[in-house]
């Protein structure tokens, strides 16, 4: 074998190879890889599908985990579509969670979107457990539109009620033309506006005269005030000055105590009652006959000595 034929060999190898990774990784992460994954079945109604094909993918928290199995079809009444869903094994879905229509952006593909509902908790939710999960074949209710879609749907919902209100509004309008807004109508309102205008210049006025009284009466609260504070400071200083009194008072009785039951010849004179009646005696003696004939009018005269 020439050396020619054996590089175009090798070529032919890696390219052999190369797009063996690229089929490996279109069949895994492609629609193809779809058929060698095990999937159970869920049936969910809604009322309005738009934008729903066949394949387009059921996410949950925003991961893959199925796709429509088949193009929703109109249910018997005519007022929904029935749409079937393949999920993947080992993906157990809580009784608790909604089914809804989910779009990527606003013009984006459409998608079974799954979001817990408010009493799912799932603190309490139990995988494993046949009662908290949809068995397989299940059929459950699906919820509003969302999306693009729902936006769509409310718009047209405000636009219905804007036109219904501006019926209302142009009704009323023509029955103030014609019934209300007459001329003897509008002369009654152009008095009614130049009474309201004099009585909200008269309330300025008296607004005025109320904020005169309202400054009086604050100067009056201060002077008031001003008379509390000195009356206070009054109180104070008597409740001083009667200490002070009382200070005195027991100082004096201190004093009379002492001079009552102390030495010396005052308290003597204090407690000996005739010893004060003499000295008051003696005092009026002094003063009615003098120092140098002084004579005790009470004394009795000595005898006279015998002579020899």
């Amino acid at each position: 074998m020439d050396k020619q034929r054996w590089v175009e060999i090798r070529v032919g190898i890696f390219i052999f190879a190369g797009l063996a990774v690229i089929a490996a990784m279109v069949a895994e992460f492609g629609r193809i890889g779809q058929g060698f994954s095990k999937f159970y079945d869920l049936t969910v109604t809604f009322d309005n599908a738009a934008g729903l094909i066949r394949n387009s993918d059921i996410q949950l928290a925003g991961a893959r985990i199925g796709f429509v199995a088949d193009t929703p079809r109109i249910n018997e009444t005519m007022t929904g579509v029935i749409v079937p869903l393949k999920i993947q094994e080992g993906v157990n879905i809580s009784k608790f969670m909604r089914f809804q229509v989910g779009s990527s952006g606003l013009l984006g593909d459409k998608f079974v979107e799954i979001t817990p509902s408010p009493e799912f908790d799932a603190a309490k939710f139990d995988s494993n457990n046949p009662e908290q999960i949809l068995a397989p074949g299940s059929v459950v209710k699906g919820f509003e539109l969302g999306g693009f879609g729902a936006l769509q749907k409310k718009g047209e919902e405000v636009l219905e009620s804007l036109r219904a209100t501006s019926e209302e509004m142009r009704t009323a309008i023509s029955k103030l033309n014609n019934g209300v807004l007459v001329e003897e109508n509008q002369k009654n309102l152009a008095t009614t506006f130049d009474n309201l205008r004099k009585t909200s210049e008269t309330f300025v006025t008296a607004s005025k005269d109320i904020g005169v009284i309202v400054v009086d009466a604050q100067d009056a609260v201060q002077t008031a005030k001003k008379a509390l504070a000195t009356t206070d400071e009054a109180a104070a200083d008597l409740k001083e000055a009667l200490a002070d009194a009382r200070k005195v008072m027991d100082g004096a009785e201190q004093v009379m105590n002492k001079m009552k039951t102390g030495p010396g010849l005052v308290p003597t004179l204090l407690n000996d009652k005739q010893l004060s009646d003499n000295l008051r005696v003696f005092i009026s003696n002094l003063r009615e006959r003098g120092v140098l004939f002084y004579k005790d009018p009470k004394a009795k005269p000595e005898a006279a000595a015998p002579r020899r």
